[in-house]
């Protein structure tokens, strides 16, 4: 995961925080600042796409956990959240893509 900060691993799957969230959270800290409005409304701006983040990111790990459960012989291996979409990394058994392939 280049250019990726590493937050830890949820349920086997490793959590990457790509760079351009640090850029995000700054233009909306220089942003407030620049319009006159104080540290008060700056941090509280921050603190919002923070959140909005941290709902994102467990609505992925969600979705990664009850994929693995759904499907047999899937695997997640790690998770990316970047500001425009999250990517998810797969990957099959032998035995699993055998049965998907002659399922499609």
């Amino acid at each position: 995961m280049k250019w990726s900060l590493k937050l830890g691993s949820f349920a086997g799957i490793r959590v990457y925080l790509h760079w351009t969230f640090i850029l995000l959270l700054g233009w909306i800290l220089l942003s407030h600042l620049g319009q006159g409005h104080g540290w008060t409304e700056a941090w509280r701006g921050i603190g919002f796409i923070i959140a909005i983040f941290v709902y994102l990111g467990a609505e992925a790990e969600a979705q990664a956990v009850e994929t693995t459960s759904f499907i047999g012989g899937l695997q997640v291996n790690d998770a990316l959240m970047q500001i425009i979409n999250n990517l998810t990394m797969l990957s099959f058994s032998r035995t699993c893509f055998c049965q998907f392939t002659m399922a499609g």
